[in-house]
C-alpha cells in the first residue's frame, strides 16, 4: 500500500494508502558481493539490496527516495567510484508525482555505495551527485536513455530541452571522471544523427555498445512530431572523447561559458595556462558529434556513410567553448 503524498513508511501518514503497481526502475547484479540492487517506484522510489542466491533475503533496504516514483526514465550501472571501489551510478529523470519535498531529494545523477546506497562521498563541499536547479526541475525534464563506463569515465546519453527556455528536444552525451568526489568534471556535448530525409529534429531512443570503442544509437523524431522516420548512427568513443578534450581546452583558452545552465548559473570561461588532463575541470561543450545517415521510415536496414560538420556550444563546470568538428563514420 502506498500514497505519493505520504512520506516513506518509516514515518507515519494519516492519508489513505491504496494498492499501487510496483514499477522496476533498475536492477543491477553485484557479482563481487553476491548481491542484487533492485529499485522500484514504490515509496517515492526506494531501493534494496538482495541476496543474489536467494532474492527473498534482503541484505539492506533504504527508505530514502533514490529513483523516480512513476514511469519517468532511470538508468543504473556499476563502475568505479570516487573511492576506486565498484559503485552504483544512477541517472534519474525528475518526477512530479506526489510530495515535492521528497521528490526533490532524488538527484539527477548520483553514485552510491553498493551496500548502503548512500552517496559514495559527501561532505560540506558537496557530494557525488548532480542536481537540476530547483526552479527548473518541473519543466526541464532530462530523459536518461543509457549509461555506461569507458576508459576511466562514466557516460550518460540523454534527451532534454535544448536550453531552459527552449521546447526543442536534443540528444546529449555527458561524461564524468570516475574518481571525482564532487562531480566537478561533468561535461556534456550534443550528439546528433541526421537521416537526410526528415525535417524533424531526431532524438535518441536506444543505445548499444559495439565492441570496446563503438557506440550505436537509434534516433527518431520526438513523439510530439507524429513522424515515423528513424535513423541508426554509430560513433567511436575515441572521437567522442576528442570532442570532450577540445571543449575543455577551448574553455581553458577563455572561449565559452561554464555550466550547464540547468545545473548551475552560467559564467564566462576564464583563460588559464593549462593543458587538458583526464582528472580535472568539467566543461560544458560547444562541439557536436553528428553523423549523417541514409534511412527509411520505421524499420530499415541501412547502409550509411556519415560525414558531419557541426558547430555547437557546450558548457563546462569550469569552461565552455565553441568549436567546429568534422566526424566521418560509416554505419551499416
Amino acid at each position: 500500500m502506498d500514497n505519493p503524498e505520504c512520506p516513506p513508511p518509516i514515518l507515519n501518514c494519516e492519508k489513505l494508502k491504496t494498492a499501487h503497481d510496483s514499477l522496476t526502475k533498475g536492477l543491477v547484479i553485484d557479482s563481487d558481493n553476491d548481491a542484487v540492487v533492485l529499485c522500484t517506484s514504490l515509496f517515492h522510489g526506494s531501493c534494496q539490496v538482495l541476496n543474489l542466491n536467494n532474492i527473498t533475503s534482503v541484505i539492506s533496504y533504504t527508505q530514502k527516495p533514490i529513483v523516480p516514483n512513476d514511469e519517468s526514465s532511470c538508468v543504473m550501472f556499476l563502475a568505479p567510484g570516487a573511492t576506486k571501489e565498484q559503485s552504483l551510478y544512477i541517472g534519474a529523470e525528475y518526477s512530479n508525482l506526489g510530495d515535492m519535498s521528497y521528490r526533490d531529494l532524488v538527484p539527477s545523477i548520483s553514485s552510491r555505495h553498493l551496500k548502503t546506497l548512500e552517496f559514495v562521498h559527501r561532505d560540506s563541499e558537496g557530494a557525488t551527485r548532480m542536481v537540476v536547479k530547483a526552479e527548473l526541475r518541473s519543466e526541464f525534464k532530462i530523459k536518461f536513455v543509457s549509461g555506461f563506463s569507458y576508459n576511466g569515465y562514466v557516460y550518460f546519453v540523454t534527451t532534454q530541452p535544448k536550453s531552459p527556455k527552449s521546447k526543442e528536444k536534443v540528444t546529449r552525451i555527458s561524461r564524468l571522471c570516475t574518481g571525482d568526489k564532487y562531480f566537478r568534471s561533468y561535461i556534456e556535448i550534443p550528439l546528433e544523427c541526421q537521416d537526410g530525409l526528415s525535417t524533424n529534429p531526431m532524438v535518441a531512443q536506444a543505445v548499444s555498445r559495439m565492441g570496446d570503442d563503438g557506440l550505436v544509437v537509434s534516433f527518431s523524431p520526438d513523439s510530439s512530431s507524429g513522424s515515423k522516420a528513424s535513423a541508426l548512427c554509430m560513433y567511436r568513443m575515441e572521437n567522442i572523447d576528442k570532442v570532450f578534450a577540445e571543449t575543455i581546452q577551448n574553455c581553458y583558452n577563455g572561449q565559452g561559458k561554464v555550466g550547464p545552465a540547468h545545473y548551475e548559473n552560467e559564467r564566462t570561461c576564464m583563460r588559464t595556462v593549462s593543458v587538458v588532463t583526464t582528472t580535472t575541470t568539467a566543461a560544458v561543450a560547444t562541439t557536436t558529434i553528428t553523423t549523417t545517415t541514409t534511412t527509411t521510415a520505421i524499420t530499415t536496414t541501412t547502409t550509411t556513410t556519415t560525414t558531419t560538420t557541426t558547430t555547437t556550444t557546450t558548457t563546462n563546470t569550469n569552461h565552455t567553448t565553441t568549436t567546429n568538428t568534422t566526424i566521418t563514420t560509416t554505419t551499416t
